[in-house]
């Protein structure tokens, strides 16, 4: 299959080549990858700001569609529209884990990080990390479920956005974008985006509506 591989951690150490379609273990799933999206923490990998395996194949906000499925899982079958947590490896009984935070959790997996990730073809993945989607989410919207689900942690779980709060997000990039949505959802009486360079103020429309 054709891969995005991080071969090295200085600057611009990505490769696109050809590389083995990996294999699908008994309680994993081989997924056909849709669409998958850039985090910030992807793109400093590629200025060499990021500590990663190497080699590796990046990438972790992906969406897809599920090709074979080892013979001991029943969640997911081939067909599906997934998405997929990140939590694999985790021990189950650090403090992190214990306390409801996996994603903190040392042992951790994370794809594109210790493992090989999303910006490829395929990806096998530990099925019980995976999520359904309906068929009517178009796969680009997918792929933004994991940043979702952490502006969902902060904005609502965390900062407690209630109605007639007022909210300010510094920076109107995804991650920002997807905290004005919420917290409007969420009832807040003003939201207010601030940004700081010229790249930024071209986002400010996308804010607005």
């Amino acid at each position: 299959m054709k891969a995005l591989v991080r071969r090295g951690l200085e600057a611009e150490q990505f490769f696109y080549e050809e590389v083995p379609k990996p294999d699908c273990g008994e309680k994993e799933a081989l997924i056909r990858i849709k669409a998958v999206g850039v985090c910030g923490t992807d793109y400093h990998m590629w200025t060499g700001g990021i500590t990663t395996n190497i080699p590796i194949i990046p990438g972790h906000e992906f969406c897809g569609v599920v090709e074979e499925v080892g013979s001991g899982v029943s969640s997911v079958k081939p067909g599906d529209k997934i998405v997929s947590r990140l939590n694999i490896g985790v021990c189950g009984t650090c403090r992190s884990c214990l306390s409801g935070n996996p994603q903190m959790c040392v042992n951790r997996q994370c794809p594109g990080f210790k493992r090989d990730g999303a910006y490829a073809e395929y990806i096998s993945i530990d099925a019980k990390q995976l999520i359904r989607l309906s068929g009517s989410v178009p796969f680009e919207e997918g792929a933004l479920v994991e940043p979702m689900a952490i502006v969902a942690t902060a904005l609502l779980e965390r900062a407690k956005v209630e109605p007639e709060d007022f909210v300010v997000v510094f920076g109107p990039g995804p991650i920002g974008l997807i905290a004005v949505r919420m917290a409007r959802i969420s009832g807040a009486g003003k939201v207010v985006v601030v940004g700081t360079n010229v790249d930024e103020a071209t986002r400010m429309p996308l804010a607005e509506n």
